[in-house]
């Protein structure tokens, strides 16, 4: 998916198994957008951003991407196999992450290019790694999710179930 101006918002979707140059899931440009209770897995970007590249570039106001309560995992690609944040100079990219899973992704789970992308723990978040893309907060984790493959855990969408013993529970 492509969303470039505008707002977008994406709720209780499922993007997998798709491939692009960037943002192998979801491509954001200058866009202040929302991904809310999705899944986002097995999608692969040639260049950067497996799951979702978010970027600004060329002149306009500053865009934020807000993700909650979503899972991020098992996303390829040569740069960063989950989320990029780019931003263009004097424009600034902003992710907000709560309360999100972003685990075991090719290469990198979080990361961000230029002075203005900044990435933002809003807490209860859990990474594999965070790459030092992020400051986590007391309530982040970071340890293997420990989720189920990706299948129909009865919803509307596909989901990665958490097994009994992720740290995820509770």
């Amino acid at each position: 998916v492509y969303q470039a101006g505008g707002i977008g918002f994406f709720r209780d979707c499922t993007f997998s198994g798709n491939t692009a140059a960037v943002g192998g899931a979801l491509h954001v440009i200058n866009s202040t957008s929302t991904i809310l209770g999705s899944t986002i897995s097995g999608n692969t970007a040639t260049t950067s951003g497996g799951a979702v590249k978010f970027e600004t570039i060329g002149g306009g106001a500053s865009k934020s991407l807000t993700v909650t309560s979503s899972t991020i995992a098992g996303n390829n690609s040569a740069g960063t196999g989950g989320i990029l944040v780019e931003a263009a100079a004097g424009i600034s990219a902003l992710l907000n992450i709560r309360n999100t899973i972003v685990s075991a992704n090719q290469n990198a789970n979080l990361a961000k290019n230029g002075a203005s992308a900044t990435i933002l723990s809003a807490g209860y978040n859990l990474a594999n790694s965070y790459n030092g893309a992020v400051t986590t907060g007391s309530t982040d984790i970071t340890a293997d999710a420990l989720i189920g493959p990706l299948t129909n855990n009865g919803g509307p969408t596909q989901t990665h179930a958490l097994r009994a013993t992720s740290p995820t529970r509770d």
